[in-house]
């Protein structure tokens, strides 16, 4: 099994990048490697927003990526998408 990299994005509602984070889940200490069927993984990002960010309403989405060839794992059409690779997980409030 591979081992793919997390990214959270933060995007403003034309779907321009505001701030981003890429890692390996749990800081590396969770590969997808070592991931078993229904177990719970924990994966914090923290993501700096630019000072000048304008307010207003920003989604939060998060998918999977192989780092070697930059190519995007896609989600079942059943599972909310936003896009066709990433899940849109919330949003927020920028004032």
């Amino acid at each position: 099994m591979e081992n793919y990299t997390v990214f959270v994005h933060i995007l403003d509602t034309e779907g321009v990048l505001a701030g981003q984070h890429d890692s390996w889940p749990a800081e590396g200490q969770a590969p997808t490697s070592s991931w078993q069927p229904g177990q719970p993984v924990a994966d914090r990002h923290h993501i700096q927003l630019p000072p000048t960010l304008s307010p207003g309403a920003y989604r939060v989405g998060v998918g999977l990526y192989q780092a070697e060839t930059g190519r995007r794992i896609p989600l079942r059409p059943e599972e909310g998408l936003f896009g066709q690779d990433m899940l849109e997980l919330t949003q927020i409030l920028v004032e």
